[in-house]
């Protein structure tokens, strides 16, 4: 995957030639040997800071996209851009059966966004995090059992659909499902762009622990890479390509502490935890490539990519270079 920044939607929104030079200057030269399969388009644009951006965002996708076409590439990388769930009204985000869009957005931007992502044959990108949602809630209402994937808990039943969710996850992918749905799109696949759980916060930062960040991903892991995939509730049976946040804290981000601790590895590139991206959740640091593509359980979305991969490849290089070749690790540093 590739992003558009914020800061360029804006030109290439209003300039079919700066599309062309971004496409030329950020795909083209790395094809065919760099797998490229979708460009996002900014990120959360529709609920960021910058309400001037959002009237922007689909002319900056259509701009691209013809780029794309023009270079016959449009079949094989996709045009999309990742959500925050707020995009949802939140009066009406539970039970997922009721899940819309927020009233500004629905008719006047989310409607011909989904229209084009559905004309296009790309996909709904939608950054999913439970943790938020149980920190706000304070444990009156959602148990942490039920935001990390855990077996104890009893869930919550959906009384329209009489759909029973035993994940949080589970149940806002399926909100974000019916919102498309109410504007006459089920036919769009959603991919987490962004899932993760903090694994240190501030003292108010209900359940940003070591523990649970682990447990998290661990679940999360096991729930997305099951063979056969269980998907939704409301979409059983389809994969849920997924893409864990993220790689590594961010030490220097400005903000609240929590924001800077969502990584798998430390800045000095040491394991904040061990997740093992293995198919078969062993301990074992090396796991190969043709071992895993010759086992029998399932690494890749329907699409054939892979899940995860990015934080997985990283994984072992990190290791090769690190703990394998530390010689190595000094001398790319330098370069």
């Amino acid at each position: 995957m590739m992003m558009v920044p914020n800061e360029l939607i804006q030109s290439i929104a209003s300039s079919p030639s700066q599309a062309q030079v971004w496409i030329n200057s950020n795909v083209l030269p790395y094809l065919p040997n760099t797998k490229i399969t979708t460009i996002m388009v900014g990120n959360e644009i529709l609920t960021g800071a910058d309400p001037t951006l959002i009237p922007q965002l689909l002319p900056a996708m259509k701009n691209l996209y013809n780029s794309l076409e023009a270079a016959g590439l449009a079949q094989r990388i996709k045009i999309t851009t990742p959500h925050a769930l707020n995009v949802l009204d939140p009066n009406s985000s539970f039970p997922p059966s009721s899940g819309a869009f927020q009233p500004s957005l629905a008719s006047s931007v989310m409607q011909p966004l989904l229209d084009f992502l559905a004309q296009t044959q790309s996909v709904f990108m939608l950054d999913v995090y439970p943790y938020f949602a149980y920190k706000a809630d304070n444990g009156q209402h959602i148990s942490l059992d039920y935001a990390l994937f855990g077996t104890n808990s009893t869930g919550q039943d959906d009384p329209n659909t009489g759909l029973h969710y035993f994940n949080l996850f589970d149940a806002q992918m399926d909100a974000v499902y019916s919102a498309m749905s109410k504007l006459n799109h089920s036919d769009l696949q959603i991919v987490v762009s962004e899932t993760g759980w903090p694994s240190a916060g501030a003292a108010d930062d209900l359940g940003a622990t070591l523990d649970n960040a682990a447990a998290y991903n661990r679940n999360l892991l096991r729930h997305v890479l099951a063979n056969p995939p269980p998907g939704t509730p409301l979409k059983p049976g389809v994969a849920i390509d997924t893409y864990i946040f993220e790689l590594f804290n961010e030490d220097l981000k400005p903000g609240d502490l929590i924001e800077k601790n969502f990584g798998l590895f430390y800045p000095n590139m040491t394991k904040v935890t061990y997740v093992s991206f293995s198919v078969d959740g062993s301990t074992s640091p090396g796991i190969s490539a043709s071992n895993a593509a010759s086992s029998n359980k399932r690494l890749t979305g329907h699409n054939g990519f892979c899940l995860l991969c990015l934080v997985w490849c990283m994984e072992q290089i990190l290791w090769n270079y690190l703990v394998l070749r530390p010689e190595e690790s000094v001398r790319h540093a330098i370069h």
